[in-house]
């Protein structure tokens, strides 16, 4: 079968090259690289207040960009999950990520490719908290100390702390930036060790490439979280 692309929408600065070093981390353990190659160039999205009210258009766009790059299998959206209020509603992952990947559907989403939305709870820094003990103590690759020996990952991140980055920046001896350590540390991090901590949002992250895969796989399409069906 013809190989499709699968293109990471992520949001800026650190996010994008960190974003696309997990995600290809991740497939390689999946190893789908019969039905796909995973695109070198992460499409940035500048956060979810980008995508959402008055600036919906952009998530479409963005879509649509994604699929002018030709032979389009999927779609992964990676956003940090930490906004509070969204369109005048309170802030929640799966519902979010669901209204995102139902809008896909105007510009392809589901019906000529896959799409998968996945929200970092509340940060991506978060995962790299989570997979602490694999880092706490080693020099990053260009010889700078990395994060303090010392550090233990806080007893439930998913709702503390708010600030990753910051957590990270009181860690680290020369301090925390995202555009020079978040892919280095995404780098080096366990990806068992994220698994151990038992974040609900790498697993659904894991989760929804899988499904990207297993529809590239079997050339159907499909839109993740999907908009449940009221009972009736």
């Amino acid at each position: 079968m013809q190989r499709k692309r699968l293109v990471v929408i992520s949001e800026g600065d650190g996010d994008v090259e960190a974003a696309h070093s997990l995600v290809h981390r991740i497939l390689k353990e999946i190893n789908p690289w019969d039905c796909l190659w995973l695109d070198p160039n992460v499409i940035r999205a500048g956060g979810l207040q980008n995508l959402t009210g008055r600036k919906a258009t952009n998530w479409t766009n963005k879509l649509r960009v994604a699929q002018n790059r030709g032979d389009l299998g999927g779609v992964l959206l990676v956003l940090d999950g930490d906004a509070e209020r969204v369109e005048g509603a309170a802030f929640c992952a799966k519902d979010v990520a669901t209204e995102l990947a139902t809008r896909a559907a105007s510009a392809g989403g589901g019906s000529t490719y896959s799409v998968a939305c996945v929200f970092a709870c509340p940060e991506f820094e978060t995962f790299l908290i989570a997979g602490i003990g694999s880092l706490a103590g080693k020099p990053l690759p260009n010889g700078r100390p990395g994060i303090d020996p010392s550090a233990q990952a806080p007893p439930n991140l998913e709702t503390a702390p708010r600030d990753a980055k910051g957590w990270l920046r009181q860690h680290m001896r020369a301090g925390y930036r995202p555009t020079r350590d978040q892919k280095p540390l995404t780098d080096m991090v366990s990806l068992d060790d994220i698994r151990k901590y038992g974040l609900r949002s790498f697993r659904r992250l894991e989760n929804a490439l899988r499904e990207l895969v297993e529809a590239i796989r079997g050339d159907s399409h499909v839109t993740s979280p999907r908009m449940r069906k009221p009972s009736t």
